[in-house]
């Protein structure tokens, strides 16, 4: 039980996942009416729902709080994500990142992660099952 006083619902979305041209999009949500709510447009060679989905959840990091000092709550419905920053990060770090897909995005993500002084606690949510937050990341997404 963490006092959380941020939680960020993050989302992404590739309408031909992979394929030259395609549109992707990242969405992160805090709250009704919050101007932070951002919608982004992914730009760059490779567009994928994974990639759109760590966009969503870098972008956030370092904007989450500026004295750094409070829990922060990142949902996802992505399990790529909350397993490549939960399970894997310190071990791709520890070995160099070799191998690595995305790795600098999951880069961007350690580095986030060093800068705050307090916890960030990573949830998985189920997509497209009703969660109020994770329908409207979704939305901003697309």
């Amino acid at each position: 039980a963490y006092n959380v006083l941020v939680t960020v619902y993050t989302d992404g979305s590739c309408s031909q996942n992979g394929a030259e041209g395609t549109s992707a999009g990242s969405g992160i949500w805090y709250a009704h009416d919050d101007s932070r709510n951002k919608s982004i447009r992914c730009t760059g060679s490779t567009r994928t729902n994974q990639v759109a989905e760590l966009i969503a959840v870098v972008h956030p990091l370092p904007l989450v709080d500026t004295s750094l000092t409070h829990h922060s709550l990142i949902t996802t419905d992505s399990k790529y994500v909350k397993k490549g920053i939960v399970t894997h990060l310190k071990r791709w770090e520890d070995n160099d990142w070799i191998g690595v897909a995305n790795r600098e995005l999951f880069q961007c993500v350690a580095a986030s992660l060093y800068e705050r002084e307090a916890p960030t606690i990573f949830k998985w949510v189920k997509g497209h099952a009703g969660t109020e937050g994770n329908e409207e990341a979704d939305r901003l997404a697309a």
